[in-house]
């Protein structure tokens, strides 16, 4: 009977060890300061990618308009195959003159 009553006791102690170490581990974690640091960064880390998500679906939008422009009429392609890769109309000629270089002049001053 002496035995029973003590194993019930050394089981409880072990239950109520056990349960009072899971609490304090819980505390220890949930009041540790390097969690609060670590959640401080991630909070910027957040804020950072929101900025750069926000640029990212401006520039996406400026494109999209820039793609429907080009897509709407002939003239657009053909701006900028102009401008960008110097394509030419069939027919069409450029003249190119060349440019006289600058010559120096440090040092010498005209009256």
């Amino acid at each position: 009977m002496f035995e029973a009553r003590s194993a019930i006791i050394i089981r409880r102690v072990l239950v109520f060890c056990v349960i009072g170490v899971s609490i304090a581990t819980v505390m220890f974690r949930a009041f540790d300061p390097a969690r609060e640091a670590r959640f401080n960064m991630l909070e910027r880390h957040h804020m950072q990618m929101q900025t750069s998500n926000q640029k990212l679906q401006q520039e996406n939008q400026r494109l999209d308009n820039e793609l429907r422009g080009l897509e709407s009429t002939d003239r657009g392609w053909e701006t900028v195959a102009r401008r960008e890769h110097g394509l030419l109309m069939p027919g069409e000629v450029i003249f190119r003159f060349p440019v006289e270089p600058k010559t120096r002049t440090a040092g010498v001053t005209r009256p």
